[in-house]
C-alpha cells in the first residue's frame, strides 16, 4: 500500500489507539524546537515547549522554558518563573499552560457515554513557593470538564510532589 493511502476499515474504530498508557505528547519536555531551551515570555496561545502553549489574563508576567532540573528518570522539565507579581488578582485573571490531545487519541475512553473509562492524571510538581494551583481537563467545545485544586503547602522548598487525579465515571 502506498504511504498516501489509508485503510478505510481502521477509520471507524479506535483499535489503533488502544494500549496507550500516556496520552501526553512531549510530557518529558525533551523537545523544544521553537525556543531551543531559551526562556520566553509567552503571549496568549504562544507555544513554549513542543505541544505546550501558554495563556494569560492579568497583570502578572512569567517566563516559560525548558530546564535540565528534573525528577529522577527524566532529563528535562518545563520551568515557569514569575517575573512580575500580579498584586491585585481578580476573578477573571488566569495564568495557564495547555496541552491539547487529539480526539482520536482519547476516543477509546468513551467520555460522554455510559461506557466512559476511568483515567488517572499524574505529574510532578516542584515549587519554591507554597500556594494553590488547579488542573482542568476539558473538551474542545468547553461543555465537558473536570477541575481539581492542588495545594503546594506540603512542599518543602524545593522538592518534587507526584500529583494524581483519578477521574471516575459516576
Amino acid at each position: 500500500m502506498a504511504l498516501t493511502q489509508v485503510d478505510q476499515g481502521l477509520l471507524g474504530t479506535y483499535a489503533q489507539y488502544t494500549g496507550f498508557k500516556n496520552r501526553i505528547i512531549n510530557g518529558a519536555m525533551v523537545i523544544d524546537q521553537r525556543n531551543a531551551g531559551a526562556s520566553v515570555t509567552p503571549s496568549n496561545g504562544a507555544y513554549t515547549l513542543d505541544r505546550w502553549s501558554a495563556f494569560t489574563n492579568g497583570a502578572g508576567v512569567y517566563t516559560v522554558g525548558q530546564s535540565s532540573t528534573a525528577p529522577s528518570g527524566f532529563k528535562n522539565s518545563l520551568l515557569c518563573t514569575v517575573t512580575t507579581i500580579d498584586s491585585s488578582v481578580s476573578g477573571s485573571d488566569y495564568y495557564m499552560l495547555q496541552h491539547k490531545i487529539e480526539g482520536y487519541n482519547v476516543g477509546d475512553l468513551a467520555w460522554g457515554s455510559s461506557d466512559a473509562k476511568t483515567v488517572t492524571l499524574s505529574f510532578w510538581v516542584r515549587s519554591s513557593i507554597t500556594g494553590t494551583y488547579a488542573v482542568k481537563l476539558g473538551n474542545a467545545d468547553s461543555d465537558r470538564s473536570y477541575r481539581s485544586e492542588e495545594h503546594t503547602s506540603e512542599l518543602q522548598s524545593p522538592m518534587y510532589l507526584v500529583c494524581r487525579l483519578l477521574l471516575e465515571k459516576k
